[in-house]
């Protein structure tokens, strides 16, 4: 099974691969495909062992391709576009290859299931993630009837802070976090008002800090022009 949640940032989606591998009861592993995540990274490396003997490590990703379990490829959107080319054959033919070690191909297990994330559809940078790159058709086509829009959700963001805020409290913070998320969307701006971003202000008010607080906080950035969007 190989699925590529697409979301805004915050939206979810780490959280959502943890909670598919805590329903199937698996392992849960996973990469964050930056600039900086190489080959290694995700197939393995031959390392030394303790007797001076190169010894192929495999890399979380193939024990969960190897073994079953869920495995996530977070940011994939950001990772080099030629970087997952390299495993386009383990997610649509059932084998991955090790090229640097003596093993034959890996067969792929009956409970690997594998999982993308990204905040765009791969085919580049936007106005609002800037950091994204053009991912290869072929990489794609492995997603191609098996993407899946993640977007803000209200009920579940209204049972979340409801299971850590009173009523009234969880309320006055929603109705803010909602006002805005509506404002960034109406007028477009470079902004976002995340499920996470929620999440963190109703711990911060279950310690004892003032909405408001929090407000000022996260208006700190916001021109003076954006301010004065939000009623």
């Amino acid at each position: 099974m190989r699925i590529l949640l697409v979301g805004p940032a915050g939206s979810g989606k780490t959280h959502l691969a943890s909670q598919v591998a805590r329903a199937l009861d698996l392992p849960f592993s996973f990469n964050s495909l930056s600039a900086g995540c190489t080959e290694s990274h995700i197939i393995g490396r031959v390392l030394p062992d303790e007797a001076g003997n190169w010894t192929y490590r495999p890399s979380p990703f193939v024990r969960a391709y190897r073994d079953g379990g869920v495995h996530l490829f977070d940011e994939i959107d950001a990772a080099d576009p030629n970087l997952l080319v390299l495993i386009n054959a383990a997610l649509a033919n059932g084998h991955l290859c090790v090229p640097f070690a003596d093993m034959p191909p890996i067969k792929r297990h009956e409970r690997a299931v594998i999982i993308a994330a990204a905040n765009t559809f791969g085919h580049g940078a936007d106005v609002q993630y800037v950091g994204r790159n053009q991912l290869d058709a072929a990489t794609l086509d492995r997603f191609a009837v098996s993407t899946v829009f993640v977007d803000y959700d209200r009920d579940m963001e209204k049972a979340l802070v409801r299971g850590i805020l009173s009523g009234d409290e969880a309320d006055g913070l929603l109705e803010w976090a909602w006002g805005v998320r509506e404002v960034i969307r109406e007028h477009r701006l470079r902004r976002i008002m995340s499920t996470r971003t929620i999440l963190n202000s109703a711990r911060l008010i279950a310690a004892d800090e003032a909405l408001e607080t929090i407000r000022q906080r996260y208006f700190t950035s916001w021109s003076d022009d954006e301010r004065r969007l939000v009623r």
